[in-house]
């Protein structure tokens, strides 16, 4: 009696590990609570069952619900796998993304099972909830996590013929294009199998923020070292810059110097009295006077300096 009480109690544990319904704010919460814990990870960074455990105890103590860890990883790869499906869309011409509404606009000929098929073609053709929230977690992949290592097409062509095995209420409503994010059923394809799991260096999400990470490190050092060089070249051919000549505001008073008839010694020695700081202010008057001025000033310093004598050779005028 006790043997099939304990194998009732790990069946009905099996069951709760294997299928769940989530809510929306569930589902909010727990891709925010991924995308806050590998803010700032390196890109070495990878996944454990460790998050998971503790993801879901956050859960349940937000929203007094039971989810186990087991539930809460198989949740987080469903989107996984959704973003695989979003980005292959999003490469392949003529599917045009409508960014109000997070939709694919994609021809109706597309949901044939050869091509992708029901459950895809409807998740993709009506507003991705959460759109934002996957992005920000699964558009790099910076983050390395090898039990999410998943074969994209072996994936997609599980999670199609799991479709199929769903409760009737979860089938309706992928019928209807609803997001059928919040229905997890006991084979879900994210489980993966022990073929997929574990291939290496696959790498895993990471959300897109201001910090820096290696990557946009490496494109930032690129794009200023090209700056660098193409700046280098631009000076190189550049016409080289002819240095300006320094101006000397006296020139023209030297050169009225120069242009007496006095003997080289005595324009030198007017040119050495004149270019004493204390003379600043004479040494411009001079430089604007006229010549009549300037020639009187210059015999009035030699008969000065020779005590009046006459000394016909220091008229400028000779």
């Amino acid at each position: 009696m006790g043997e099939q009480k304990e194998g009732a109690k790990r069946e009905v544990a099996r069951s709760r590990d294997n299928y769940m319904s989530w809510s929306d704010d569930c589902t909010k919460y727990m891709l925010e609570w991924y995308i806050e814990k590998q803010r700032d990870k390196p890109p070495t960074f990878k996944w454990k069952a460790q998050h998971h455990l503790q993801c879901a105890n956050d859960l349940n103590d937000k929203f007094g619900i039971t989810a186990t860890a087991k539930q809460v990883d198989r949740h987080f790869r469903s989107f996984k796998e959704k973003w695989k499906w979003i980005k292959l869309a999003k490469g392949r011409s003529g599917y045009g993304f409508d960014k109000v509404l997070n939709k694919f606009n994609i021809d109706k000929s597309e949901k044939s099972p050869s091509k992708l098929g029901k459950i895809k073609f409807n998740y993709l053709t009506h507003s991705i909830k959460f759109y934002h929230l996957l992005e920000e977690l699964f558009s790099d992949s910076s983050h390395a996590d090898g039990s999410l290592a998943i074969d994209v097409n072996n994936a997609s062509e599980n999670v199609e013929s799991d479709g199929s095995s769903e409760t009737s209420s979860h089938t309706s409503t992928a019928e209807q294009g609803l997001s059928d994010s919040d229905m997890i059923a006991p084979n879900s394809p994210a489980e993966g199998t022990s073929s997929n799991l574990k291939r290496k260096h696959v790498k895993a999400p990471h959300k897109k923020k201001p910090k820096v990470k290696a990557r946009r490190a490496r494109v930032l050092d690129d794009d200023v070292a090209a700056s660098i060089v193409s700046l280098a070249e631009t000076v190189k051919s550049a016409a080289p810059i002819q240095p300006i000549a320094a101006t000397d505001p006296n020139a023209n008073l030297w050169k009225h110097i120069e242009s007496l008839t006095l003997p080289a010694n005595e324009k030198i020695e007017l040119a050495t009295y004149l270019a004493k700081p204390e003379q600043e202010v004479f040494r411009g008057f001079l430089n604007c006077a006229s010549d009549q001025t300037f020639n009187a000033w210059v015999l009035d310093y030699f008969a000065h300096k020779y005590d009046g004598k006459d000394r016909a050779t220091a008229d400028p005028s000779i």
